[in-house]
């Protein structure tokens, strides 16, 4: 089951998120690298990259219980509505249902 997006609801405050700029870059500079030191500097830059990547989204439950409220209350007037919209179509329903259980 997919989870929410929620990363539109971020503050704009929030870092940016790895672009190809920064993956052409150290890329680059792994060509580039010519001693083992420098060559260790970019595996760890392609190291900070990558969890960037792999790093999942913090996500709030406060935030997706609020969702989950909303769910239910809209299913339930929903589901008012229809009930309603077949008592008008059909009003012998009720009684049915009542002789049914």
């Amino acid at each position: 089951m997919n989870r929410i997006n929620l990363g539109r609801f971020r503050a704009p405050s929030r870092e940016p998120s790895v672009s190809v700029a920064d993956v052409q870059r150290v890329r680059r500079q792994r060509r580039l690298a010519q001693t083992e030191q420098e060559y260790s500097t970019v595996r760890s830059h392609m190291r900070d990259l990558a969890s960037d990547l792999k790093s999942k989204p913090t996500i709030d439950a406060k935030l997706i219980k609020i969702y989950g409220i909303v769910v239910i209350v809209f299913g339930l007037i929903i589901g008012g509505f229809l009930f309603y919209a077949t008592f008008l179509i059909w009003p012998s329903f009720v009684e049915n249902l009542k002789e049914s259980w």
